[in-house]
């Protein structure tokens, strides 16, 4: 089936033939096609170099924000190759997609860790809904999709991570990225759960944003409703403190509030704890790690569940 929306309207429109039509309160608008970039050339020979001889492996990190925020912020990382290697002192050009099609926001330069920043205010910052961004490199064109969020004042967000939560393997995007061919399944049910909650969803996952494209792809392939995505900024973050650490971080840092949480590990259950989300808001997937987190269920520190089909019914509505 193909589909092609420039709005979800309040009335709960969605282009599915399965998963059942979710009322939201935000416009999703998309652009089929990349912009047309005008290249300038590298300022840097060996920037040009590294392009040369690598394919480009550039990533936006996509926009959350909150309509009354006095300022957003647009950030990303330039690289090209497995090695992913920086692309230091280059220009680039973020657009973002309204119904007329692609608009500049505006040009910034990378630093000496190949990430960018461009910060809109006043009038240049966008408006309320979910769209498209992309981020071009004005070296040589190269570019790459990402997504921009301005939620409208009051809203919520359910947050899940991804690995061994949503996919069917803990570990399995070693494999991924060793063999560009091999998939990871995904849990029964869970895109069909998700596209049926009345929230805009966040996608949290400890792996570094250099997987942050194989995670968006992996999430629209298995046919997860578009959402926002969170990575942790280096390779990976381990299990225990450090990613304790991270998903507490990144939920702090979010500038809407959340209506639950969904995860597979205790330290799901403690980031979620962190920002005061209570135990009705908070969702463990069973039976994976049910004895590392059987003391906190059994504490009514969160809900278990083992079928992502019972998820609507457990998740509160608005």
């Amino acid at each position: 089936m193909i589909c092609v929306v420039r709005s979800l309207l309040t009335l709960g429109l969605l282009c599915s033939s399965s998963a059942q039509a979710k009322p939201t309160t935000y416009t999703d608008t998309r652009c089929a096609t990349p912009p047309v970039v005008k290249t300038t050339g590298f300022r840097h020979k060996r920037s040009k170099l590294i392009a040369k001889l690598a394919s480009p492996n550039h990533r936006g990190i996509d926009l959350i924000a909150n309509e009354d925020d006095t300022e957003q912020r647009i950030a990303g990382k330039l690289a090209y190759g497995k090695l992913d290697k920086d692309i230091e002192d280059e220009e680039v050009v973020v657009f973002a997609c309204f119904e007329a099609g692609w608009k500049p926001l505006g040009t910034a330069r990378t630093d000496d860790d190949g990430r960018f920043l461009l910060t809109l205010a006043g009038t240049a910052r966008l408006s309320l809904g979910m769209r498209d961004l992309y981020v071009a490199v004005l070296g040589d064109g190269s570019g790459t999709y990402f997504v921009g969020y301005v939620a409208p004042r009051g809203t919520k967000v359910v947050v899940t991570d991804v690995d061994g939560t949503l996919s069917w393997s803990e570990n399995a995007i070693v494999k991924t990225v060793i063999k560009r061919s091999h998939d990871i399944g995904h849990r029964p049910h869970a895109p069909e759960a998700l596209a049926q909650l009345p929230y805009p969803i966040v996608y949290t996952t400890a792996r570094g944003d250099v997987f942050i494209d194989i995670t968006r792809s992996w999430l629209e392939r298995h046919g997860f409703p578009r959402g926002l995505l969170r990575l942790s900024l280096g390779a990976f973050a381990r299990p225990g403190e450090r990613a304790i650490a991270y998903k507490t971080a990144t939920l702090q840092a979010l500038p809407v509030s959340v209506a639950a949480g969904i995860g597979n590990r205790k330290s799901d259950i403690t980031a979620y704890e962190s920002i005061g989300l209570d135990a009705k808001r908070i969702f463990i997937h069973l039976p994976e790690y049910e004895t590392e987190v059987r003391r906190d269920l059994d504490a009514g520190k969160a809900i278990g569940f083992a079928d992502y089909a019972e998820l609507p019914k457990l998740v509160p509505s608005p």
